[in-house]
């Protein structure tokens, strides 16, 4: 399959109201950075779909790993795409700013590690490996 590699889209342009903004094409693809600009007083929220039609939320990484479903501030986010068609940033409460968000599709051939939560404290293990007897 052929990628393009980082996919930038326009996911809201200068939004200053509620509303679905521009989904994405995903399919193929193994993750979502999103920048958010622009938040003053809003909501964001990462949604995915499989069918096209039927949206719901999907977890992303902000900047400092915290598991979030969507932002109320600006920053970089990560979203785990896997299996998804189309994702995109919806504005679901809105107030104040002018917001920016855009999105980049990444091949699944970039994605190192898209961990679900944090390692607990105290613990580097995240498993084994054994060797069998002569190898």
């Amino acid at each position: 399959m052929a990628y393009d590699v980082f996919r930038l889209t326009a996911l809201q342009a200068a939004a200053v109201a509620t509303g679905n903004g521009t989904a994405m094409d995903v399919a193929g693809y193994g993750a979502v950075g999103v920048q958010i600009q622009g938040i003053t007083t809003a909501t964001v929220v990462f949604e995915g779909t499989i069918d096209g039609f039927t949206w719901v939320t999907v977890p992303g990484l902000d900047a400092s790993s915290v598991r979030q479903t969507g932002a109320t501030a600006d920053g970089v986010f990560w979203v785990n795409a896997a299996g998804l068609s189309k994702f995109r940033a919806r504005i679901s409460a809105w107030t104040t700013g002018t917001i920016n968000i855009t999105g980049v599709a990444i091949p699944d051939a970039l994605v190192v590690c898209m961990p679900i939560s944090a390692i607990p404290a105290g613990s580097a293990t995240i498993g084994t490996v054994l060797l069998g007897a002569g190898t």
